[in-house]
């Protein structure tokens, strides 16, 4: 049968037309946002209309290593995934996500030399999935088996037990990578208890932090402590029921002027003393009872008093916006048996 060369017509193809009619769309939409693609990003989508090609250059370097890589043995493929959490994170950073599939690789290369000898692969790093979400994955072909100076051995039928075994080495190299990545940027959170499943320190990024404490803000007006029932202020029974403030000590302080009979305002030392327990007036030295002698309100006379206790008068300057990627991790609890989880 003889063929004929036809040449390819990528510009005819339905990818291609949604690109062309969109690509300047898509610009606008994104400069309007105030998000900007990056610059390899546009320099792909602008190459893929001048050529058709997405990601040039990999079928070329797919057909080398099918007739000039591997040799003539069995061979078997190994896919590592990774959950949805750290997937953002690793697909824009290429160290550490070059740091996690050697990790990956290492872990079977290590069960294979354990069993058969020195084995091979190739990885393929794919950033998708198969409907184009970010997803990126690792793509390994193994020699199934090993060489013994220059002798293959293969391995044979992989057994179950044998595949748990080379996900729990992947799975620890991994997390001490991850570890090793995060333990100068992440913030730890000690719990006071125990969680169900064992978390006792939950570590994350200092942006997610900043998240959680946005959604702990409460709504404007809106009242976090509520009196119901009997203890409702408007109830004609709390008066009766509540506990009575109990009389001043002999050796107190006079009451204080300011808080005049039905006024609501009360001084910063007995709300210390309420809330913390903490006698404020009480002179740490000698025990004695201190007075308020002057109450300084001019922001210049605070000043002066601060720099001659040499205490600092301006706030620390703010860090300016890091580059992305802006979330440096992914939240990661640890366990009391020293694992690891991604929550």
């Amino acid at each position: 049968m003889q063929f004929v060369y036809e040449r390819r017509r990528p510009e005819k193809t339905t990818l291609y037309a949604v690109v062309r009619d969109n690509v300047e769309t898509l610009y606008a939409a994104t400069s309007e946002s105030g998000v900007e693609l990056a610059a390899f990003v546009r320099a792909e989508l602008e190459g893929y209309l001048d050529c058709g090609m997405l990601c040039r250059g990999c079928a070329s370097s797919l057909r080398r290593v099918q007739r000039g890589v591997l040799p003539e043995a069995p061979l078997r493929q190994w896919v590592l995934t990774v959950p949805h959490a750290l997937r953002d994170r690793l697909a824009y950073d290429g160290k550490l996500l070059g740091k996690v599939t050697r990790a990956f690789v290492g872990a079977v290369l290590a069960f294979y030399k354990k069993r058969s000898g020195a084995s091979g692969a190739v990885a393929v790093v794919q950033r998708t999935s198969s409907d184009l979400k970010l997803n990126p994955h690792v793509h390994a072909v193994f020699l199934d088996g090993g060489y013994v100076d220059e002798t293959f051995t293969a391995h044979g039928h992989l057994r179950g037990s044998e595949v748990a075994e080379v996900l729990a080495k992947t799975k620890r190299r991994i997390e001490r990578v991850l570890a090793r990545a995060d333990v100068r940027n992440l913030v730890r959170i000690a719990l006071k208890k125990p969680f169900s499943d064992g978390t006792v320190v939950v570590d994350m990024d200092p942006l997610s932090l900043l998240l959680r404490l946005c959604a702990a803000v409460p709504a404007p007006r809106f009242h976090t402590v509520r009196y119901a029932g009997v203890l409702a202020s408007a109830s004609q029974r709390r008066p009766k029921i509540v506990p009575q403030p109990k009389p001043p000590d002999a050796d107190a302080d006079a009451p204080d002027a300011s808080k005049k009979k039905g006024c609501r305002y009360w001084p910063w030392a007995e709300l210390m003393a309420r809330s913390f327990e903490l006698d404020v007036k009480k002179c740490p030295s000698c025990g004695a009872r201190m007075k308020l002698i002057a109450l300084v309100q001019d922001k210049e006379s605070l000043a002066s008093f601060m720099r001659m206790l040499g205490q600092p008068i301006d706030a620390p300057p703010r860090a300016p916006a890091r580059d992305p990627p802006y979330y440096r991790s992914a939240v990661i609890r640890r366990l009391t048996t020293g694992d690891l989880a991604v929550a």
